[in-house]
């Protein structure tokens, strides 16, 4: 307990000494400490009043989370002393993204939604469960059945709305045919959340959401309460829709009571079966974890003869039950300690140069940097930056062509003309 409380300490110094040179509470190397701070508080709080509820922390893990937030931090502060061009504020400028660009994608995302909502339902009919999403999440989880290549479009859905949010300037002011089509995207984008089964999707959806306003310069501290209310209302839907902390038999006292221990589970068991990963005999993947969408890839092209590794672990019970292991799992599995806390500190250069970089740049890197910080918050729980890979690529594919080549040639033929 001493040395967790020094490195909660350390941690809390560390937020200190961040928020004095960077203001900003969206800066990086904040969050990823921020992150640390509740979680190690979370872990004090809980063992102080039942030190049975979880297993105890070994020293160290300890250690290592400290110097990873150290680490993590002077990879921060490396890049904003260097950042030759650190903006100050914040600049923003509508994109020109042709409206039949706009249409197209919109009629897309409305076809390919009919079209997922059938193939979930073939795969959801296949067998007899509580209800529709137990029994689509037993077969896309479980069962590793997949919506094939309408499944790349749940992805596009998601994207379809989120660059409408961020090429608007006011949304109070837009024409009453674009609120429809933004309106309309939001509802769309809805529907593929709910057919993905997962949080995951809910939750980088709205925190790119977040991150978006936020560029926009309508992030108010009424937006920020909204959020946090929205992110526990979702958590709690769908654990009781999934049986995952919670059931549409509980009382709501009853829903909101499991749904805090599965909080808690969320916070804390992630770390905890790190913990007792780093203090077993396993083996070195050199790679195979952090580039499986290469390895995937050459699989299958029959270039390579060897399955990629599983992305799903197995479960722990620490003693949640869980089969996440913090975003440090696997670079430990793959480049050890030493170089597990090297690639977090390129990790605070990313993360920060993107925040400084989308400061002054278009709409693109704006979207980017967006993105890029669902990653970020979910450090806690799982490597979400190499294991998403695919999922990025699409991304980064989608908001080049809408949001960076589309206004260059719109612009070009009007000076053309």
């Amino acid at each position: 307990m001493v040395i967790a409380l020094i490195i909660l300490l350390l941690t809390g110094i560390l937020l200190l000494l961040i928020n004095r040179v960077e203001k900003s509470f969206l800066f990086p190397p904040f969050i990823f400490n921020g992150i640390w701070f509740i979680v190690l508080f979370v872990y004090i709080l809980v063992k102080i009043a039942d030190p049975q509820e979880m297993d105890t922390l070994r020293s160290n893990t300890l250690l290592f989370i400290g110097f990873a937030n150290i680490s993590f931090t002077a990879g921060g502060l490396y890049l904003l002393i260097n950042y030759r061009k650190k903006p100050v504020k914040n600049t923003y400028s509508p994109s020109k993204v042709p409206a039949i660009l706009g249409d197209t994608i919109l009629l897309i995302s409305v076809l390919t939604l009919i079209l997922l909502f059938f193939k979930a339902r073939n795969m959801a009919s296949e067998i007899e469960a509580q209800n529709f999403f137990i029994a689509l999440r037993h077969q896309l989880t479980n069962l590793r059945l997949d919506y094939g290549i309408l499944g790349y479009f749940l992805v596009f859905g998601l994207f379809a709305s989120l660059y409408r949010f961020m090429t608007f300037d006011n949304l109070s002011g837009i024409s009453l045919k674009n609120k429809f089509k933004l309106i309309t995207s939001f509802i769309i984008s809805i529907g593929f959340l709910i057919l993905s089964t997962g949080r995951t999707y809910f939750f980088f959806y709205f925190i790119t959401l977040f991150i978006i306003i936020y560029f926009k310069g309508e992030l108010k501290r009424k937006y920020i309460r909204i959020f946090f209310f929205m992110f526990f209302f979702l958590f709690i839907l769908v654990g009781i829709v999934l049986s995952k902390g919670g059931s549409l038999t509980y009382s709501l006292s009853e829903n909101i009571s499991s749904s805090i221990t599965h909080i808690l589970a969320y916070l804390n068991g992630p770390l905890l079966a790190f913990d007792r990963f780093l203090n077993s005999d396993f083996t070195h993947t050199y790679g195979e974890n952090t580039f499986r969408f290469f390895f995937a890839l050459l699989y299958k092209l029959n270039i390579i003869s060897r399955e990629p590794v599983d992305i799903v672990k197995e479960y722990l019970f620490v003693p949640y039950p869980t089969n996440v292991y913090t975003v440090f799992y696997t670079y430990v599995m793959d480049f050890g300690r030493l170089g597990t806390i090297f690639l977090i500190f390129l990790f605070g250069m990313l993360n920060s140069w993107l925040f400084y970089k989308s400061k002054s740049s278009g709409n693109h890197v704006k979207m980017l940097t967006a993105f890029s910080y669902y990653p970020l918050l979910m450090v806690f729980f799982q490597d979400q930056y190499f294991s998403l890979l695919s999922f990025w690529i699409q991304l980064w594919f989608y908001s080049l062509i809408v949001l960076k080549i589309s206004p260059i040639i719109v612009l070009r033929r009007k000076q053309d003309g």
